[in-house]
């Protein structure tokens, strides 16, 4: 019960939290990853309804569900608030549960000429100082996730050109925390 569920203070209510597996596709990639889901006390104890134990001494003894038992097991693991540090792995923070949970893919070299291309060519259509803003700008989001950015990089361009190669690469960089997004670019009138 530990592993799936913890209670949690969050704006002045005492939730259980545990997080759902929910997956996304975009781009043609799919993506796996943990939704925060909170359930009261009460929506907990119905979860686990079909599912106790027999608790008590060899005087008493009594079904208890297991939401219940687990709610007041003096062992139940709990937090005091829900912090976001992007960057620091600890889970555990002066016992606030950090909703961080890591990178989507572990750091090593390799050859990323084609990707690195498609960023010069295709989305900064060969200017120098667009790709090197682009790429100074995705190298400092890597850099500092905790940090929100002063910029957002938005290409526009008709469907097929190229513009979500990138987003789906960052995805993979960011699987809980990224949502790459189709937009529908509204039809150019001609005149």
């Amino acid at each position: 019960m530990n592993r799936d569920n913890c209670v949690v203070l969050d704006g002045g209510k005492v939730m259980v939290l545990r997080f759902e597996k929910t997956e996304h596709e975009a781009g043609g990639e799919r993506y796996v990853y943990f939704v925060p889901t909170f359930l009261t006390f009460a929506a907990l104890h119905d979860l686990y309804l079909n599912r106790g134990l027999w608790v008590g001494d060899e005087k008493k003894v009594s079904w208890m569900s297991l939401g219940s038992w687990w709610l007041q097991h003096p062992e139940r693991r709990q937090y005091r608030a829900l912090i976001f540090r992007p960057g620091d792995d600890r889970r555990d923070i002066d016992n606030c549960l950090n909703l961080w949970t890591g990178w989507g893919v572990t750091p090593k070299r390799g050859d990323w000429s084609k990707l690195r291309n498609h960023m010069r060519e295709v989305l900064a259509a060969g200017n120098r100082k667009v790709d090197e803003y682009n790429y100074n700008w995705l190298a400092w989001s890597v850099q500092n996730p905790g940090q929100q950015a002063a910029a957002a990089l938005v290409f526009i361009g008709d469907p097929g050109t190229g513009k979500g190669t990138l987003g789906n690469a960052m995805c993979r960089n960011f699987p809980a925390f990224a949502a790459h997004k189709y937009g529908r670019r509204p039809d150019r009138q001609v005149q």
